[in-house]
């Protein structure tokens, strides 16, 4: 699967920067970066400066600065793409969910092969507070968060 993003990063990282053309991003690298994203996650840093991540006056986060530099981070975030922009607009006229959608089936395909729901089951309907520019956002007046994204989960 990170193979296709892969490709598609750095096809956007050859459009971006001609500094980093040679210079092709490997898997390992984005492994890196998603690391990085999920320890931000779990220092719960999501209204944090970048910088401050990497800050080496004593407040950032060692493991941070250890693996990259902060500007090759933000450029890679940056470049960081799930499918092919040539195709993108044909796409999603008939799908609004086509920048993700390669990705997006595939985690569908191992979820639905790692679950196996039990005999009580039942669906339940969350919907995820967002106000951002989105073609699928919800508004439910009802809800405490009024807009936002809605999903539904099945729960044991």
């Amino acid at each position: 699967m990170l193979n296709s993003v892969v490709v598609y990063t750095n096809q956007t990282i050859a459009v971006k920067s001609a500094e980093y053309v040679d210079k092709h991003e490997k898997e390992n690298h984005l492994d890196e970066m998603l690391g990085l994203l999920y320890l931000a996650g779990f220092f719960r840093s999501d209204h944090q400066n970048l910088e401050d991540l990497w800050a080496s006056d004593g407040t950032g986060v060692d493991i941070f600065r250890a693996t990259m530099a902060v500007k090759r981070f933000q450029f890679l975030l940056a470049c960081f793409r799930f499918d092919d922009r040539a195709s993108r607009t044909n796409r999603r006229s008939l799908d609004k969910l086509a920048p993700i959608r390669a990705v997006f089936d595939r985690f569908v395909d191992h979820c639905l092969q790692s679950y196996a729901p039990s005999e009580s089951v039942t669906i339940v309907e969350k919907l995820e507070e967002f106000r951002g520019c989105c073609g699928f956002h919800q508004y439910i007046p009802n809800k405490p968060a009024k807009h936002g994204l809605k999903f539904f989960a099945p729960v044991d």
